[in-house]
């Protein structure tokens, strides 16, 4: 598919997931999924994108407050 719109199978190989995967997560809402008057999903790059970033950045953000978690725990068993 040419352009910016991208099919199923096309975001899920640019995610690095299976088919299924992406369509789960569009059902429920994780994933920006846009619908054709027939009913196929499409995804627009940009907002896959942007969604990949925003993973990333969530991610890095639970492994410093894990990491502040266990520090601050560790300091208050050595006190």
């Amino acid at each position: 598919m040419p352009g910016n719109w991208m099919s199923l199978g096309e975001a899920a190989e640019l995610l690095g997931v299976h088919s299924s995967t992406v369509r789960n997560w569009a059902d429920q809402g994780v994933l920006p999924v846009h619908r054709t008057q027939g009913g196929h999903r499409r995804f627009l790059r940009k907002e896959i994108e942007l969604w990949v970033e925003s993973q990333r950045m969530s991610n890095d953000e639970d492994s410093a407050s894990m990491f502040r978690n266990a520090l601050g725990y560790a300091l208050i068993h050595i006190i």
